[in-house]
């Protein structure tokens, strides 16, 4: 596994490399997301987890922006779809593993955040970990 430290550095596919985020409250709406039939059906597929309804933000630091690039340009596509007059949008997503916890790592196309991925995992990262903003943890990506 490749430790990354900027944008420069060599990723093996074959076995992943981690990168450093900062935990921050987000804006409570990824349970809305997780709970729609679309998103929630295509993760729990591709990840092989049911998502717990909610999402960890981890805000990267600026030399770890171009993490969320990567997502963005070789992660799998979950496709955006309309519900009525509703439009959701697309989301990119790597899977990962975060402290042992295999997780899915998110980039919403509709997103106020530009700096920031968001987490999935089974159960409440949270919770499961011990986590409070401001905390630092590595990511380990696929």
């Amino acid at each position: 596994m490749l430790r990354a430290g900027c944008e420069e550095k060599v990723m093996r596919e074959d076995s992943g490399f981690e990168f450093k985020g900062v935990v921050r409250a987000g804006i409570k709406r990824g349970k809305y997301y997780l709970t729609q039939q679309v998103y929630l059906q295509a993760l729990k597929s591709k990840l092989g987890f049911q998502p717990f309804p909610g999402t960890l933000n981890l805000e990267l630091p600026e030399e770890w922006l171009w993490v969320r690039k990567h997502i963005m340009e070789k992660g799998e596509k979950i496709e955006g779809y309309k519900n009525g007059e509703r439009e959701f949008g697309s989301v990119r997503f790597c899977r990962g593993n975060l402290r042992g916890v295999p997780v899915g790592i998110l980039v919403p196309e509709k997103t106020v955040h530009r700096n920031v991925v968001e987490v999935v995992a089974e159960k409440n990262l949270r919770e499961t970990l011990g986590l409070s903003d401001g905390d630092e943890v590595w990511v380990t990506m696929f």
